[in-house]
Protein backbone atom coordinates (compact mmCIF):
# COMPACT_ATOMS: atom_id res chain seq x y z
CA UNK A 1 0.00 0.00 0.00
CA UNK A 2 2.72 2.36 0.67
CA UNK A 3 4.50 1.51 -2.61
CA UNK A 4 0.98 2.35 -4.77
CA UNK A 5 0.86 5.54 -2.75
CA UNK A 6 4.73 6.97 -2.95
CA UNK A 7 4.45 5.88 -6.63
CA UNK A 8 1.11 7.99 -6.83
CA UNK A 9 2.74 10.83 -5.08
CA UNK A 10 5.80 10.81 -7.93
CA UNK A 11 3.38 10.75 -10.52
CA UNK A 12 1.36 13.58 -9.14
CA UNK A 13 4.96 15.78 -8.14
CA UNK A 14 6.06 14.76 -12.04
CA UNK A 15 3.01 15.96 -13.55
CA UNK A 16 2.72 19.05 -11.36
CA UNK A 17 6.42 19.88 -12.18
CA UNK A 18 6.04 19.49 -16.05
CA UNK A 19 2.86 21.91 -15.92
CA UNK A 20 4.40 24.11 -13.92
CA UNK A 21 7.49 24.35 -17.20
CA UNK A 22 4.68 24.61 -19.82
CA UNK A 23 2.96 27.43 -18.11
CA UNK A 24 5.72 29.61 -16.13
CA UNK A 25 9.13 28.48 -18.44
CA UNK A 26 9.16 32.26 -19.80
CA UNK A 27 9.47 32.89 -23.21
CA UNK A 28 10.11 30.03 -24.63
CA UNK A 29 6.38 28.14 -23.48
CA UNK A 30 4.54 31.77 -23.47
CA UNK A 31 5.96 32.45 -27.35
CA UNK A 32 3.67 29.68 -28.82
CA UNK A 33 0.45 31.07 -26.91
CA UNK A 34 1.50 34.89 -27.49
CA UNK A 35 1.86 34.36 -31.31
CA UNK A 36 -1.58 32.18 -31.25
CA UNK A 37 -2.75 35.43 -29.25
CA UNK A 38 -1.64 38.39 -31.68
CA UNK A 39 -2.64 36.47 -34.94
CA UNK A 40 -6.40 35.71 -33.53
CA UNK A 41 -6.63 39.42 -32.68
CA UNK A 42 -5.16 40.48 -35.80
CA UNK A 43 -7.61 38.04 -37.77
CA UNK A 44 -10.65 38.92 -36.21
CA UNK A 45 -10.06 42.87 -35.93
CA UNK A 46 -9.95 42.68 -39.60
CA UNK A 47 -13.28 40.97 -40.21
CA UNK A 48 -15.64 43.76 -41.80
CA UNK A 49 -18.12 41.95 -39.45
CA UNK A 50 -16.00 42.86 -36.37
CA UNK A 51 -15.15 46.36 -37.50
CA UNK A 52 -19.13 47.20 -37.87
CA UNK A 53 -19.82 46.47 -34.01
CA UNK A 54 -18.74 48.45 -30.67
CA UNK A 55 -17.61 45.58 -28.36
CA UNK A 56 -18.08 47.01 -25.32
CA UNK A 57 -14.49 46.93 -23.09
CA UNK A 58 -13.01 46.96 -26.57
CA UNK A 59 -11.13 50.25 -27.94
CA UNK A 60 -10.38 49.95 -31.79
CA UNK A 61 -7.19 52.39 -32.59
CA UNK A 62 -7.65 54.49 -35.61
CA UNK A 63 -5.61 57.66 -37.28
CA UNK A 64 -6.66 60.67 -36.18
CA UNK A 65 -8.76 62.43 -38.64
CA UNK A 66 -8.19 65.71 -40.38
CA UNK A 67 -10.99 68.29 -40.12
CA UNK A 68 -11.70 69.71 -43.57
CA UNK A 69 -11.87 73.59 -43.78
CA UNK A 70 -15.18 73.17 -43.63
CA UNK A 71 -15.71 71.07 -40.41
CA UNK A 72 -13.28 73.58 -39.00
CA UNK A 73 -15.67 76.11 -39.38
CA UNK A 74 -18.60 74.11 -38.79
CA UNK A 75 -17.05 73.12 -34.73
CA UNK A 76 -17.41 77.35 -33.81
CA UNK A 77 -19.75 78.95 -32.42
CA UNK A 78 -23.28 80.52 -34.36
CA UNK A 79 -22.19 83.90 -34.82
CA UNK A 80 -18.75 82.74 -37.15
CA UNK A 81 -19.01 82.43 -40.90
CA UNK A 82 -16.03 81.84 -42.78
CA UNK A 83 -17.29 85.54 -44.37
CA UNK A 84 -18.64 88.02 -42.78
CA UNK A 85 -19.46 91.51 -43.92
CA UNK A 86 -21.09 94.69 -41.15
CA UNK A 87 -22.48 97.97 -41.19
CA UNK A 88 -24.35 100.12 -38.68
CA UNK A 89 -24.46 102.89 -36.69
CA UNK A 90 -22.64 104.93 -34.24
CA UNK A 91 -23.17 107.69 -31.38
CA UNK A 92 -20.38 108.52 -30.01
CA UNK A 93 -19.65 111.29 -27.14
CA UNK A 94 -16.75 113.21 -28.55
CA UNK A 95 -13.76 114.96 -26.62
CA UNK A 96 -11.29 116.55 -29.20
CA UNK A 97 -8.17 118.55 -28.13
CA UNK A 98 -5.47 119.72 -30.43
CA UNK A 99 -2.54 122.04 -31.08
CA UNK A 100 -0.16 123.17 -33.44
CA UNK A 101 2.83 124.83 -32.87
CA UNK A 102 4.33 127.14 -36.04
CA UNK A 103 7.50 127.28 -37.77
CA UNK A 104 9.90 129.15 -35.40
CA UNK A 105 8.68 126.00 -33.33
CA UNK A 106 6.83 127.92 -30.85
CA UNK A 107 3.99 126.36 -29.17
CA UNK A 108 0.48 126.82 -29.89
CA UNK A 109 -2.56 127.33 -28.19
CA UNK A 110 -4.71 124.00 -26.77
CA UNK A 111 -8.15 124.16 -28.24
CA UNK A 112 -10.88 122.33 -27.24
CA UNK A 113 -13.05 121.79 -30.58
CA UNK A 114 -16.08 121.14 -28.67
CA UNK A 115 -15.98 123.98 -25.62
CA UNK A 116 -14.05 126.85 -28.00
CA UNK A 117 -15.26 126.02 -31.18
CA UNK A 118 -18.72 124.90 -30.29
CA UNK A 119 -18.61 121.56 -31.93
CA UNK A 120 -21.09 119.05 -30.92
CA UNK A 121 -20.19 116.35 -28.67
CA UNK A 122 -22.93 114.30 -29.66
CA UNK A 123 -22.50 112.68 -33.27
CA UNK A 124 -23.87 110.29 -35.84
CA UNK A 125 -21.60 108.96 -37.68
CA UNK A 126 -21.44 105.15 -39.83
CA UNK A 127 -19.27 102.04 -39.53
CA UNK A 128 -18.66 99.12 -42.33
CA UNK A 129 -16.25 96.58 -42.15
CA UNK A 130 -15.49 92.91 -42.52
CA UNK A 131 -13.87 89.52 -41.80
CA UNK A 132 -12.59 86.49 -43.01
CA UNK A 133 -11.63 83.14 -41.34
CA UNK A 134 -8.34 81.24 -42.26
CA UNK A 135 -9.39 78.25 -40.28
CA UNK A 136 -10.14 77.20 -37.12
CA UNK A 137 -8.23 79.70 -35.36
CA UNK A 138 -6.57 82.66 -37.26
CA UNK A 139 -9.16 85.40 -38.89
CA UNK A 140 -8.66 88.60 -40.59
CA UNK A 141 -10.76 92.04 -40.18
CA UNK A 142 -11.08 95.38 -41.81
CA UNK A 143 -13.72 98.09 -40.04
CA UNK A 144 -13.64 101.86 -41.38
CA UNK A 145 -14.80 104.72 -39.18
CA UNK A 146 -15.79 108.12 -40.53
CA UNK A 147 -15.99 110.75 -38.36
CA UNK A 148 -16.46 114.85 -40.17
CA UNK A 149 -17.51 118.09 -38.11
CA UNK A 150 -17.38 121.53 -38.30
CA UNK A 151 -19.01 124.44 -36.68
CA UNK A 152 -18.77 128.18 -36.12
CA UNK A 153 -18.48 130.34 -33.28
CA UNK A 154 -16.73 133.85 -31.96
CA UNK A 155 -13.59 133.35 -30.04
CA UNK A 156 -13.75 133.38 -26.35
CA UNK A 157 -9.72 133.47 -26.31
CA UNK A 158 -6.84 134.55 -28.26
CA UNK A 159 -5.60 131.42 -30.25
CA UNK A 160 -2.13 130.47 -31.74
CA UNK A 161 -2.73 128.13 -34.46
CA UNK A 162 -0.26 127.21 -36.74
CA UNK A 163 1.66 130.63 -38.13
CA UNK A 164 -1.65 132.48 -37.64
CA UNK A 165 -2.99 134.03 -34.89
CA UNK A 166 -6.77 134.74 -34.38
CA UNK A 167 -8.18 137.43 -31.84
CA UNK A 168 -10.73 137.10 -28.71
CA UNK A 169 -13.80 138.16 -30.35
CA UNK A 170 -13.12 136.63 -33.73
CA UNK A 171 -15.69 134.59 -35.82
CA UNK A 172 -14.22 131.71 -36.97
CA UNK A 173 -15.20 128.19 -38.31
CA UNK A 174 -13.48 124.92 -37.24
CA UNK A 175 -13.50 121.28 -38.66
CA UNK A 176 -12.59 118.34 -37.65
CA UNK A 177 -12.51 115.81 -40.20
CA UNK A 178 -11.14 112.07 -39.52
CA UNK A 179 -11.22 108.49 -41.41
CA UNK A 180 -10.24 105.60 -39.38
CA UNK A 181 -9.27 102.20 -41.16
CA UNK A 182 -8.19 99.12 -38.71
CA UNK A 183 -6.92 96.55 -39.94
CA UNK A 184 -6.41 94.01 -37.85
CA UNK A 185 -5.08 90.02 -37.70
CA UNK A 186 -6.47 87.64 -34.65
CA UNK A 187 -5.41 84.04 -33.42
CA UNK A 188 -7.86 81.90 -31.32
CA UNK A 189 -6.07 80.16 -28.87
CA UNK A 190 -9.88 78.88 -27.79
CA UNK A 191 -12.01 77.44 -29.92
CA UNK A 192 -15.36 75.44 -29.33
CA UNK A 193 -18.89 75.18 -30.43
CA UNK A 194 -19.47 78.11 -27.12
CA UNK A 195 -16.37 79.91 -27.50
CA UNK A 196 -14.01 81.52 -29.38
CA UNK A 197 -11.07 84.02 -27.85
CA UNK A 198 -7.91 84.60 -28.75
CA UNK A 199 -5.04 87.55 -29.28
CA UNK A 200 -4.76 89.96 -32.05
CA UNK A 201 -2.74 92.85 -33.45
CA UNK A 202 -3.76 95.34 -35.60
CA UNK A 203 -2.99 98.71 -37.03
CA UNK A 204 -5.00 101.45 -36.89
CA UNK A 205 -4.43 104.09 -39.62
CA UNK A 206 -5.75 107.28 -39.08
CA UNK A 207 -6.12 110.17 -41.52
CA UNK A 208 -7.14 113.41 -39.83
CA UNK A 209 -7.23 117.10 -40.67
CA UNK A 210 -8.21 120.26 -38.45
CA UNK A 211 -8.48 123.39 -39.31
CA UNK A 212 -9.74 126.96 -38.48
CA UNK A 213 -11.24 129.31 -40.87
CA UNK A 214 -11.87 133.08 -40.22
CA UNK A 215 -15.13 134.82 -41.26
CA UNK A 216 -13.93 138.24 -42.58
CA UNK A 217 -10.77 138.70 -43.86
CA UNK A 218 -10.91 142.61 -42.76
CA UNK A 219 -9.62 141.49 -39.24
CA UNK A 220 -5.98 141.27 -39.34
CA UNK A 221 -5.16 137.61 -39.40
CA UNK A 222 -4.91 135.07 -42.04
CA UNK A 223 -8.29 133.55 -43.08
CA UNK A 224 -7.63 129.94 -43.43
CA UNK A 225 -5.24 127.49 -41.83
CA UNK A 226 -5.10 124.00 -41.39
CA UNK A 227 -3.42 120.98 -40.53
CA UNK A 228 -3.33 117.28 -41.07
CA UNK A 229 -1.52 113.91 -40.54
CA UNK A 230 -1.91 110.42 -41.25
CA UNK A 231 -0.78 108.08 -38.61
CA UNK A 232 -0.31 104.11 -39.00
CA UNK A 233 -1.08 103.22 -34.95
CA UNK A 234 -0.38 99.59 -34.47
CA UNK A 235 -1.90 97.97 -31.38
CA UNK A 236 -2.30 94.58 -29.21
CA UNK A 237 -5.65 93.37 -27.72
CA UNK A 238 -7.71 90.45 -26.31
CA UNK A 239 -10.77 89.24 -28.08
CA UNK A 240 -13.34 86.70 -27.87
CA UNK A 241 -17.50 85.38 -27.95
CA UNK A 242 -19.56 83.41 -26.17
CA UNK A 243 -22.64 81.50 -27.38
CA UNK A 244 -25.14 81.74 -24.35
CA UNK A 245 -27.63 79.89 -26.12
CA UNK A 246 -28.66 79.23 -29.86
CA UNK A 247 -29.64 82.54 -30.54
CA UNK A 248 -27.85 85.08 -27.54
CA UNK A 249 -24.30 85.37 -27.46
CA UNK A 250 -21.99 88.46 -26.24
CA UNK A 251 -18.91 89.16 -27.77
CA UNK A 252 -15.73 91.91 -26.34
CA UNK A 253 -12.44 93.36 -27.62
CA UNK A 254 -9.46 95.59 -25.54
CA UNK A 255 -6.93 97.33 -27.49
CA UNK A 256 -3.47 99.08 -26.41
CA UNK A 257 -0.66 100.07 -27.83
CA UNK A 258 1.82 103.02 -27.32
CA UNK A 259 4.64 103.84 -29.63
CA UNK A 260 6.81 106.04 -31.63
CA UNK A 261 7.47 105.92 -35.07
CA UNK A 262 9.76 109.09 -36.58
CA UNK A 263 7.98 112.11 -36.34
CA UNK A 264 5.11 110.46 -34.59
CA UNK A 265 4.03 109.23 -31.40
CA UNK A 266 0.96 107.86 -30.39
CA UNK A 267 -1.04 105.60 -27.73
CA UNK A 268 -4.38 103.96 -28.21
CA UNK A 269 -6.71 102.59 -25.91
CA UNK A 270 -9.55 101.26 -26.95
CA UNK A 271 -12.69 98.06 -26.49
CA UNK A 272 -15.80 97.06 -27.22
CA UNK A 273 -18.86 95.06 -25.59
CA UNK A 274 -21.89 93.71 -27.84
CA UNK A 275 -25.01 91.48 -27.71
CA UNK A 276 -25.89 89.55 -30.58
CA UNK A 277 -28.89 88.45 -31.73
CA UNK A 278 -29.55 85.98 -34.21
CA UNK A 279 -32.65 86.70 -36.07
CA UNK A 280 -32.34 84.48 -38.88
CA UNK A 281 -29.90 82.19 -40.37
CA UNK A 282 -26.86 84.21 -41.25
CA UNK A 283 -28.43 87.58 -40.05
CA UNK A 284 -27.05 89.00 -37.07
CA UNK A 285 -28.29 92.03 -34.92
CA UNK A 286 -25.51 93.43 -32.95
CA UNK A 287 -25.98 96.22 -29.52
CA UNK A 288 -23.22 97.66 -27.62
CA UNK A 289 -21.01 100.06 -26.41
CA UNK A 290 -17.86 100.85 -28.56
CA UNK A 291 -14.72 103.19 -27.02
CA UNK A 292 -11.60 104.54 -28.71
CA UNK A 293 -8.96 107.44 -27.53
CA UNK A 294 -5.83 108.44 -28.67
CA UNK A 295 -2.81 110.57 -28.52
CA UNK A 296 -0.97 111.33 -31.25
CA UNK A 297 2.38 114.21 -31.27
CA UNK A 298 3.65 114.72 -34.91
CA UNK A 299 5.72 117.33 -36.60
CA UNK A 300 5.03 118.11 -40.10
CA UNK A 301 6.78 121.02 -42.16
CA UNK A 302 8.55 122.16 -38.90
CA UNK A 303 5.46 122.18 -36.97
CA UNK A 304 4.57 120.41 -34.34
CA UNK A 305 1.22 119.15 -33.31
CA UNK A 306 -0.54 117.57 -31.05
CA UNK A 307 -4.18 115.54 -31.28
CA UNK A 308 -5.97 114.00 -28.36
CA UNK A 309 -9.12 112.09 -29.10
CA UNK A 310 -11.82 110.44 -28.17
CA UNK A 311 -15.22 109.04 -29.14
CA UNK A 312 -17.08 106.85 -26.99
CA UNK A 313 -21.23 105.46 -26.67
CA UNK A 314 -23.65 102.98 -28.42
CA UNK A 315 -23.55 101.16 -31.48
CA UNK A 316 -26.01 99.04 -33.30
CA UNK A 317 -25.06 96.89 -36.08
CA UNK A 318 -26.40 93.84 -38.09
CA UNK A 319 -24.16 91.18 -39.48
CA UNK A 320 -24.02 88.86 -42.66
CA UNK A 321 -23.11 85.35 -42.68
CA UNK A 322 -21.25 84.02 -45.60
CA UNK A 323 -19.85 80.62 -46.96
CA UNK A 324 -19.52 77.77 -44.22
CA UNK A 325 -21.53 78.83 -40.87
CA UNK A 326 -20.71 77.48 -37.21
CA UNK A 327 -23.03 75.00 -35.49
CA UNK A 328 -22.53 75.57 -31.91
CA UNK A 329 -23.82 75.09 -28.83
CA UNK A 330 -24.94 71.93 -30.36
Amino acid sequence: MKKHLYLLSALLFIATYAKAQIVYDYPDSQKPIREFTINYRQNITNDPVFKSVNYPGYVKSASKTKLTGKEKIENKPWFVGKYSISGGAFFPINNTQIQVGNSAGTIGTVIDFEDDLNLSKNTQTFLIGGDIHLGRRSKMELVYYRFHRNSSATLDKEIHFGDSIYPVNASVKGFFNSDIYRFAYGYAFISNPKVEAGLSFGLHIIDTEVGLQGIGVNRGFDASKDFGLTAPLPDFGIWGGYAISKRWAISGEFDYFSLKIGNVKGRILGGNFFVKYKAIDRLIINAGYTGFNFKVDAEKNNKVGFLKWGYNGPSISVNYLLGTLGKGPM
